[in-house]
């Protein structure tokens, strides 16, 4: 064996008798995740909390140092940092009250001091939701359409939980029947090029109950919702009935005869009705008259592109305005109030907006992004 050859094996022996040197860690972040059990600052903080609201935050500062250490909580919002000081007690806990005065996203950060020969510690960030002071009704626009086709039960079922209420649009076939159906026909939301091929782009009143019966609603969405059917509208009452949630009904037309039926099946929901769990809403203010003498004690709502210029001409007619999100601000919902009529933001699908809307204080918010804006918003309040 050549002495080079000696040499390296005499090393080796050297390395497996000592043991290798000990691998340097990654760089992590300062905070609890890098320190020793033993130093770890730990900061505790509600997920979630209203703007206009002070919530309590606690650090509890490292176990292997001094009891009594200063902490310094950073509170970073969109409007800049804020740095509060508190000093740790017996208990090892720095209490902090932090005041919450806009909706959006708080960071929240603790640092402990350093204290003789023991460097400063910080604790992981933490983030706060601050949801607006108060949230309007929540409207699932054709029900949770996100997760479920538009229009149908189990769009409806699927927004329980989720918001205050669903809003549909209603039909009349030609037999009489009332169904929940947005578009003037069949074609975007069922089969009906499959069983009527000649008929696809025939108005919805053209079909018998039966022959919608026939339709598949829900394949176009996804194959897991093959075989859904058109509802009718006792569908949707039924389910208003059971759960806590209401229903904003835009009537697609209003003959007599539309306005009789829709009379006649409400006719066992009538508590509901008074009660304002069950709305009505349309482009057509003379409908809406027709419906108000046909059943005084029902909550109707006008649907207008932008504000009517004169408000309280619509007082003791109608009891909201429909208008769409953009128009929506707080000097509209004052001139509303002063008429005595509730504001209704339509299409509200726009997360930027959505904590100012709530600020405007319309009585509710209708959307197609249910889980977005309850993230911004906060859960919705019952119907």
């Amino acid at each position: 064996m050549s002495l080079m050859s000696r040499v390296v094996v005499l090393v080796a022996l050297l390395v497996g008798l000592l043991g290798a040197p000990p691998a340097r860690s990654a760089p992590t972040e300062a905070g609890a995740s890098a320190a020793a059990p033993g130093r770890q600052v730990v900061l505790r903080a509600p997920d979630h909390a209203r703007s206009g609201t002070t919530v309590r935050v606690r650090v509890r500062v490292p176990a292997s140092g001094p009891r009594k250490r200063t902490v310094r909580l950073r509170v970073m919002t969109a409007n800049g940092v804020t740095v509060l000081r508190a000093r740790s007690g017996r208990a090892r806990t720095a209490r902090f009250d932090v005041p919450l005065t806009a909706p959006g996203v708080v960071r929240l950060r603790a640092r402990v001091a350093k204290h003789g020969h023991r460097p400063a510690v910080r604790s992981r960030v933490r983030l706060l939701r601050v949801w607006p002071a108060a949230t309007p009704q929540l409207l699932a626009h054709r029900g949770r359409n996100a997760v479920a086709p538009e229009n149908t039960m189990p769009a409806f079922s699927a927004a329980l939980g989720h918001a205050s209420g669903v809003e549909t649009d209603l039909r009349m076939t030609s037999d009489g029947r009332l169904v929940l159906m947005h578009d003037p026909t069949l074609r975007r939301t069922t089969d009906v090029r499959q069983v009527f091929p000649t008929r696809a782009d025939q108005p919805v009143e053209t079909f018998t109950r039966a022959e919608l019966r026939q339709l598949d609603a829900g394949r176009w969405f996804g194959p897991a919702w093959a075989g859904t059917r058109i509802p009718d509208l006792d569908d949707l009452l039924h389910l208003v009935a059971t759960t806590t949630l209401s229903a904003h009904i835009e009537l697609k037309s209003s003959t007599p005869e539309f306005v009789d039926r829709l009379v006649a099946a409400l006719q066992p929901y009538l508590p509901l009705v008074a009660a304002g769990r069950i709305r009505f809403n349309s482009v057509d203010l003379t409908g809406l008259d027709r419906l108000r003498t046909a059943l005084p004690a029902a909550r109707l709502a006008l649907i207008r592109a932008d504000p009517p210029a004169d408000l309280a001409a619509l007082a003791g007619r109608v009891d909201a305005v429909h208008v769409l999100a953009p128009y929506v601000d707080g000097a509209l919902v004052a001139r509303a109030r002063a008429a005595g009529l509730g504001i209704v933001a339509r299409s509200a699908n726009d997360p930027a907006a959505w904590a100012a809307l709530a600020a405007a204080g319309p009585y509710a918010v209708m959307t197609d992004d249910l889980d977005g804006a309850a993230e911004v918003l906060g859960p919705p309040p019952a119907a």
